[in-house]
């Protein structure tokens, strides 16, 4: 009896708790089956956004005055704007104004605006900031330069193209520092960028910043001076080459060599102690050696260091005035077998489609 007894309020628990994990169930299959539909639902308004506003945006960068469709929902601009980015991205000259000119008519400003201000998601901050670079730069100024700051790299440095493609004269002496400054800024971005911009206001900003920087900050700058046409950016290595500096600042500075000139200045740093300036130097070489520096290359074959060896073969490989039957002839007496080996894999890498 008292067994039974037990037994009751167990079983109750169990069949209740077998319930609820079957309500739970129908509930998560439902909100799955509830968002797979809000989602083929966004896919096909966006399939019938693009097809009507393709051929819109195609005439108006083609010249025509088009009308703006009627009842532009707040969540219909929200689809057309990263349409019109895309566009706009793709387009020089007369067409942007037209282009601009249809999105404020559009009222595709308004909603950057909205969105600028809010904290969203990423991608439609993204979108918000390179919306308003075109269409809110004097308005949203403040903002953009604010968002420059961001600590995401991804926000900041879209703010950053924003507002230099806006008004690169003004922001560029604004931007210098955090350039400098944001390591997790990388150059892979930011010399193409400064590279867009007038070079006679990018080596005036550059060479007016130089005197106040050191040691890391130095040689973030002489990496953006790589954006200036490479005779200007070769005269700035040049100078300090020839005053000396320390060895990250050297290896900077020979990255931008380029006038044959500034051989013998290369030639000093082919002994360097450390084993990354030689390196610098011996790629410098493949910019501006003459046949009197086949010797020393081949001599940099024999180096103590794998990346020496290796940079010494591309090297070789790469100068225009030697062959393959000279390749071969130079590795045949060349006695250090690593060496020898370098200028083969290097040769073989050269040929290789």
């Amino acid at each position: 009896m008292a067994s039974g007894t037990l037994s009751d309020p167990l079983l109750y628990a169990v069949f209740v708790t077998a319930l609820g994990v079957i309500a739970l169930s129908v509930w998560l299959l439902a909100l799955v089956a509830a968002l797979r539909l809000q989602l083929l639902a966004r896919e096909r308004r966006l399939r019938l956004v693009i097809a009507r506003w393709q051929p819109l945006l195609a005439r108006t960068v083609a010249g025509e005055r088009i009308a703006v469709p009627a009842l532009l929902s707040a969540s219909e601009r929200e689809l057309v704007l990263p349409l019109w980015n895309e566009v706009r991205e793709s387009i020089r000259g007369e067409a942007e104004a037209r282009l601009d000119a249809l999105a404020r008519r559009a009222k595709l400003d308004r909603t950057a605006r909205s969105m600028l201000a809010s904290r969203g998601p990423r991608k439609q901050r993204i979108l918000a900031i390179n919306t308003a670079g075109y269409l809110l730069a004097d308005e949203c100024r403040a903002r953009l330069l604010a968002l420059c700051r961001d600590p995401n790299p991804t926000i900041s440095l879209t703010a950053v193209r924003a507002v230099m493609r806006a008004e690169p004269a003004r922001a560029l002496p604004d931007l210098l520092p955090l350039m400098l400054a944001r390591e997790n800024w990388s150059l892979v971005h930011l010399v193409p960028l400064l590279r867009a911009t007038d070079t006679e206001l990018l080596a005036g900003t550059l060479e007016r910043a130089m005197p106040g920087t050191a040691g890391a900050e130095r040689v973030r700058l002489l990496r953006l001076a790589e954006a200036l046409p490479p005779d200007l950016a070769s005269a700035w290595a040049g100078k300090i080459l020839e005053a000396g500096a320390p060895d990250p600042v050297i290896e900077a500075a020979l990255r931008l060599v380029r006038d044959p000139r500034d051989a013998p200045l290369v030639r000093r740093y082919l002994e360097h102690p450390g084993w990354q300036v030689r390196v610098r130097a011996i790629g410098a070489l493949e910019h501006v050696a003459g046949a009197e520096d086949v010797t020393r290359l081949v001599a940099a074959l024999g180096d103590r260091e794998w990346w020496v060896r290796m940079r010494a073969a591309r090297t070789l490989v790469r100068l225009p005035f030697l062959d393959e039957r000279e390749l071969a002839r130079l590795r045949e007496g060349v006695t250090d077998r690593f060496g020898r080996d370098a200028l083969a894999h290097a040769q073989a890498e050269e040929r290789a489609p």
